[in-house]
C-alpha cells in the first residue's frame, strides 16, 4: 500500500487495506472498512465501515459510509451511506444513495 503525505491520512486500526492500493492526502478511514487490492482513494475522501472490492477508484471528496463498492464503478460517486451498494460497471453520479442498490451495468444520472 502506498500512502501519499501520511501525516494527513487517518486510518483506523480495525481497517484492512489490500496490496497495491494507493491513498492520496487528506483522507480518513474509520471503523471496519475493508479496501481491496489495487484500489485508489483520492484526496478528501472519507470511508467508514465501507467495503471496497479490488480495483475500485474512489474519486476526490467522496463519502462511503456503511456501504459497498463493487469492482470498477464507472463514474463519480459523491456519497453512499447506510447500506448502499454500487455494483460493477454501474454508471452515473450518485448522491446520497441511502439503502439503494445500483445493479451491474445500471446507469443513473443525477439532475
Amino acid at each position: 500500500m502506498t500512502i501519499e503525505m501520511p501525516e494527513t491520512v487517518l486510518i483506523d486500526p480495525e481497517s484492512h487495506r489490500g496490496p497495491d492500493s494507493r491513498n492520496r492526502a487528506l483522507r480518513a478511514t474509520a471503523g471496519k472498512t475493508r479496501i481491496g487490492a489495487g484500489c485508489t482513494i483520492r484526496t478528501g475522501s472519507v470511508l467508514s465501515d465501507a467495503v471496497l472490492e479490488d480495483n475500485v477508484l474512489v474519486k476526490p471528496h467522496t463519502m462511503v459510509i456503511a456501504s459497498h463498492l463493487s469492482r470498477e464503478p464507472s463514474r463519480a460517486v459523491r456519497s453512499l451511506r447506510d447500506g448502499a451498494r454500487l455494483e460493477e460497471n454501474a454508471r452515473g453520479e450518485i448522491r446520497g444513495s441511502e439503502k439503494s442498490v445500483l445493479g451491474e451495468g445500471v446507469k443513473s444520472m443525477a439532475t
